[in-house]
């Protein structure tokens, strides 16, 4: 899971995006779709939910 959290903050920072350690860790079980539309909410961004999802999974697969 630590890789996995570090993929996922660098494809998230591609956007302009956040993602504090406790929040990856405390929405585990969440579908990616729900946290990059939370995430899109949260702090304003317009982040294409697919795009960044693919890009998630790239990452990690690295």
């Amino acid at each position: 899971m630590p890789l996995r959290f570090v993929a996922w903050q660098q494809a998230l920072s591609e956007w302009g995006c956040e993602l504090s350690e406790e929040l990856f860790y405390a929405w585990a079980g969440r579908t990616v779709v729900d946290i990059i539309t939370d995430l899109n909410a949260s702090q304003g961004l317009a982040m294409p939910v697919q795009a960044v999802a693919l890009r998630g999974e790239e990452l990690c697969q690295e």
